[in-house]
């Protein structure tokens, strides 16, 4: 089985932007937060409403506390959270949405992550799990929190892992489970499970076949989940796990790009259809979406096509807005790092066909 995806026109954000991240809340919401280059010291966050391919922004607020980077993850209530590493505290802040109108709440500061030179925050059922790679990037540490409105309660903190390690990331894949995928020296997977604010770590596991240094998660229908691994290797590939609790078995490998890639995102759709999306760095670092079916252990084979030039610094980012469509965003090199967002529909494609189809040249 093979499926096509059809892009609507680009909806662009204001120009001059240096980072920006995409959620999807709930229905027709969205929630995006970005930086510009000037002024280089406050974060903006809005809403926007879909209707069709057209996505209608609200009013920015503003974050002011001058986060250098920062992590934004949407929250099982319809709400966000926000956080941040400034000034040697691991800050964060949670919205609740009202329409497209925002109301932001205190600033809360984790207790036990103190610093982080890399942040990643995943949802729970109650709240969210906020997890920092310390100083001289050793460990990682986390922190589970409650969400009340905007008022956050954070738990006793737990490192999930120990010794020297690159990037990782973490994703929620049930109730009470969260996946992280990390670089120490080589690819490992790890489940945590979270009961109310408290973090049960289980045992790693290695997987050989993974070689990049960058990761992304897909949590699957049935409870098991995706690993993408990208840079510093010669393909894309990717691996589906399952687990019993945090018990976790490796499923096995496909290729999705066999050319250097950076910078992956995916996402799935329904039960059976798994999305990416890269840059190509051997090709002016062209952004390019990769889509498939998968069964209960194996991704699919897939297709892809390009959608925009990007560059080394930019990351693509691909997120599941219903069961048949999904959510692209990018910054452009236009000059103006305009920031873009695209609707695409999937699609089952008729017998023998084997493109990606681009309804708009964007």
């Amino acid at each position: 089985m093979t499926y096509s995806v059809s892009f609507a026109a680009a909806n662009s954000l204001p120009s001059n932007i240096t980072m920006l991240s995409v959620e999807f809340l709930t229905t027709d919401k969205i929630v995006i937060a970005y930086k510009t280059t000037s002024p280089t010291t406050e974060c903006y966050v809005r809403i926007g409403t879909i209707s069709g391919g057209t996505i209608t922004l609200g009013s920015a607020s503003v974050i002011t506390e001058n986060p250098s980077t920062y992590v934004l993850t949407a929250l099982s209530s319809g709400s966000f959270v926000l956080a941040w590493e400034s000034g040697g505290a691991v800050q964060c802040k949670v919205g609740t949405v009202s329409g497209t109108s925002i109301t932001l709440g205190l600033t809360y500061a984790s207790s036990y992550i103190t610093s982080a030179t890399y942040l990643s925050v995943a949802r729970t059922s109650s709240g969210f799990i906020i997890s920092g790679r310390g100083d001289s990037n050793t460990n990682i540490a986390a922190q589970a929190a409650s969400v009340s409105g905007t008022v956050v309660t954070f738990g006793t903190g737990a490192l999930v892992v120990t010794g020297s390690l690159g990037w990782f990331t973490s994703k929620q894949i049930s109730a009470s489970l969260v996946a992280f995928a990390y670089d120490q020296s080589g690819t490992k997977v790890k489940i945590v499970s979270i009961s109310g604010t408290t973090i049960t770590a289980g045992t790693e596991i290695s997987d050989s076949d993974l070689t990049g240094t960058r990761y992304s998660i897909a949590s699957k229908q049935d409870g098991a989940f995706i690993v993408t691994s990208s840079v510093s290797v010669a393909n894309c590939r990717a691996k589906t796990f399952t687990h019993s609790g945090t018990t976790i078995t490796a499923g096995t490998l496909t290729t999705i790009k066999s050319t250097t890639v950076q910078s992956t995102s995916s996402c799935t759709l329904g039960s059976n259809i798994y999305v990416s999306a890269y840059t190509n760095p051997s090709n002016s670092y062209a952004g390019t979406v990769s889509v498939g079916a998968y069964t209960s252990n194996i991704v699919g084979t897939t297709n892809d096509a390009t959608f925009s030039t990007l560059n080394s610094t930019t990351n693509p980012k691909i997120i599941s807005i219903s069961s048949t469509n999904v959510l692209l965003s990018y910054l452009t090199v236009d000059g103006n790092s305009t920031g873009k967002l695209v609707i695409g529909t999937i699609s089952e494609e008729a017998q023998g066909a084997n493109s990606i189809l681009l309804s708009n040249n964007f």
